[in-house]
């Protein structure tokens, strides 16, 4: 545990201080607030029943790289040292007047400085049947678990995208015995990946990618701009 709060001041009201987020910007910014004022009251606002964990950590999660456990570097000591309260609930609208955090359930939370620190989120396409069930993301610890649950009768599994993180989970769905597997990019898996051990497995594994650029894949095929690279 690195850094090391102020002194604690007395004789003025402490500054109220609200981040929304709970990722490492919510907590750095808490920290540097920590630094600076060491009566400050702060506050980490997020809908998710957990602390903070690793999301670049979730596929490798799902592949069995990592256990649970490791995925939470914050232990509740951590919190206690830099003395931040967390609230585990939606925020749901603002009152920048009156200076009000509104929310799920009713609840006001009061602020002095308040800080948007939600970072970002997969990006769903607007497409028909976008809202089915079995349609998900890797967002979070939740998501996660929601893809434990959908695998175990799941026959065939699409991924979309064909970064690092995609990789991981075409990995998890192999391992999970998922018949067939397709990965859909907009640019062909990175030639990096595509070494002659990689092509191999990916035949065995019976791995089909595609992009938008090309109409029909076949099997064991990876598809991108510059067309086909063979197993």
């Amino acid at each position: 545990m690195s850094g090391r709060p102020g002194a604690v001041q007395t004789g003025r009201q402490a500054c109220r201080h609200v981040i929304i987020g709970h990722g490492p910007a919510g907590l750095s910014a808490a920290e540097a607030i920590r630094a600076l004022d060491a009566d400050a009251s702060i506050t980490i606002v997020s809908e998710e029943p957990y602390r903070f964990y690793s999301r670049p950590g979730l596929a490798f999660y799902l592949a069995k790289r990592v256990p649970q456990e490791q995925l939470f570097s914050r232990p509740d000591a951590y919190y206690r040292h830099w003395r931040i309260d967390t609230v585990h609930a939606r925020a749901e609208g603002l009152d920048p007047t009156a200076r009000l955090v509104h929310l799920a359930g009713g609840r006001l939370l009061p602020y002095d400085r308040l800080l948007l620190a939600t970072g970002s989120a997969a990006a769903l396409p607007n497409v028909p049947g976008i809202d089915l069930a079995g349609v998900v993301t890797l967002d979070s610890l939740s998501d996660t678990r929601t893809i434990l649950d959908a695998v175990r009768q799941a026959r065939s599994a699409v991924v979309v995208g064909g970064g690092v993180t995609a990789l991981e989970l075409i990995v998890f769905f192999w391992r999970a015995a998922s018949r067939s597997i397709t990965c859909c990019a907009a640019r062909a898996i990175g030639r990096r990946c595509w070494t002659k051990p990689n092509r191999g497995w990916f035949s065995s594994a019976c791995v089909t990618s595609m992009s938008r650029s090309t109409p029909k894949p076949s099997s064991a095929r990876c598809w991108g701009a510059r067309g086909a690279w063979p197993a």
